[in-house]
């Protein structure tokens, strides 16, 4: 999975090289977190099991899961009390 970030990191700029590492790299990454799923599901992996259910992860998720769900709403009211149309800036897209 971390080949997947780190493919073209300090390399020389080929097109063909690039093209097939976007095409690829969703793919490769859901096919490693599918590994990692399907390992703690069957049991295969226990270290890793316990890593990820660490009941210290709990408020982070939850945190997590509750912006979800809301933001989009805040997406959508920011754009809807725009007036006219708006300019890119950094603080608009934080």
């Amino acid at each position: 999975m971390w080949y997947c970030f780190f493919f073209l990191f300090k390399r020389e700029e080929m097109l063909i090289l690039t093209a097939v590492y976007n095409g690829t790299k969703h793919l490769l990454f859901s096919c490693g977190l599918a590994w990692i799923i399907y390992l703690c599901l069957t049991g295969q992996s226990e270290f890793l099991n316990k890593c990820l259910s660490w009941k210290y992860f709990l408020p982070l998720s939850r945190l997590s899961y509750c912006a979800y769900l809301i933001h989009t709403l805040i997406i959508i009211r920011y754009l809807l009390e725009a007036e006219d149309l708006m300019e890119f800036s950094y603080t608009s897209m934080a």
